[in-house]
């Protein structure tokens, strides 16, 4: 039994265990609170560790995060994930209150354009996104008790469950936090999550952290600037949401496929058009997808099971800005399937407006059009395949 699975049993086994725990003290709420308050004009570094039910290993990352505060409410955010095996940042995230900028990445991070009339529901979320795993209101407080306290840190615990209408529990989460007690701050959270017999883990620890004086007005929109450049920079689903609409062609099952050139990873010059009975599946993606991540396997079980057939998966990354982390995402990935770096013409040509997008061709006709990722994609695609071969 490794490390972490003896982590996960202990924290599993003690969600049974029943333990004397005190009600948390309402003036240790005060010191909690009043110390998280200071965070909106913050710059943190914190570590997760997580492991999906579905997933064999346990991922660590990196995250570093900043908030930026103006006498005059201008904010800018900025976030940055490193994951553990390649050290490659990979999604970062820009915002003010006059123009809000937004990069999908695996957690789902967004800033949605309406909050930029209700700044304080727009720092609220900004906050709460760049340092999740600390922040907590009165209510979530009150709802955790005092199960133990060491010379440094008081460790707060909560158990949640969810029943169905016969009241069986179907979802039991075990939430343990650790408040140091020279700080007041929320240093250590651990969420296990058991559904159906299946664990998901998930643990975060406070690395450091500085709170930031507010900046003047000229100095932070300079620097929200300059963030908004990256991010406008950075490959996004967003990104392609152009307000010349016209570019994009509205494709349809029966449409004939515009031949494209494209690179190989070596840089070598292809040109992608139809053989004779062939089978292509184009994968529109781009590396901060999670939806476009999830479908690999499933991507990577279809290219192995018919790779030999006259079968081809290819995967098309169209973001010149992305071609950087090919190399370090398929590594980290596992990708199987040959992929291929493109200009952003042949994202109009194919009227790619959402990732993942999947094509599937047959001698040069389209003949199915995938928006999207769902779960079992590999069984749709295998049955489509097995009835146009």
């Amino acid at each position: 039994m490794n490390i972490f699975k003896a982590i996960v049993l202990f924290i599993f086994t003690g969600i049974f265990v029943q333990t004397i725990q005190a009600e948390i003290p309402k003036d240790l709420i005060k010191k909690i609170l009043k110390a998280t308050a200071a965070l909106e004009t913050y710059k943190v570094n914190y570590a997760r560790q997580f492991k999906y039910p579905n997933e064999a290993d346990t991922v660590s990352e990196l995250y570093q995060s900043s908030i930026s505060r103006t006498d005059v409410d201008m904010y800018v955010g900025w976030h940055q994930i490193s994951y553990s095996r390649s050290k490659t940042p990979r999604s970062i995230a820009a915002a003010n209150n006059q123009e809000i900028a937004r990069l999908n990445y695996k957690e789902n991070l967004y800033y949605a354009q309406n909050y930029k009339d209700n700044p304080a529901k727009f720092i609220s979320n900004l906050t709460t996104y760049l340092y999740q795993p600390f922040l907590y209101n009165k209510t979530e407080l009150e709802a955790f008790s005092v199960s133990s306290e060491t010379s440094d840190a008081y460790i707060l615990s909560k158990t949640d469950t969810t029943k169905d209408q016969k009241q069986r529990v179907t979802l039991l989460t075990k939430t343990t936090l650790t408040i140091a007690k020279k700080t007041f701050m929320p240093v250590k959270e651990t969420v296990v999550s058991i559904r159906n017999g299946r664990t998901q883990f998930a643990a975060y620890e406070l690395l450091s952290y500085q709170i930031l004086p507010n900046t003047s007005y000229t100095q932070i929109l300079s620097q929200s600037d300059s963030f908004l450049k990256v991010i406008k920079s950075a490959p996004s689903g967003d990104s392609v949401k152009s307000t010349r609409k016209d570019l994009y062609k509205k494709l349809k099952v029966g449409d004939t496929m515009t031949a494209f050139k494209a690179k190989g990873m070596d840089s070598a010059a292809l040109t992608i058009d139809a053989a004779k009975d062939s089978i292509i599946i184009l994968d529109f993606f781009y590396t901060t997808c999670a939806p476009c991540i999830a479908a690999i396997p499933e991507l990577n079980k279809v290219h192995e099971q018919f790779k030999n057939t006259g079968v081809s998966v290819i995967g098309i990354n169209p973001f010149n800005t992305d071609w950087d982390h090919l190399p370090n995402f398929i590594s980290d990935h596992s990708v199987a399937y040959q992929v291929l770096k493109t200009e952003k013409q042949v994202v109009y040509d194919y009227g790619v407006t959402g990732y993942p997008r999947l094509i599937v061709i047959k001698n040069g006709i389209i003949v199915k059009i995938y928006y999207g990722f769902a779960k079992g994609m590999d069984a749709e695609l295998t049955k489509l395949i097995n009835s146009i071969k």
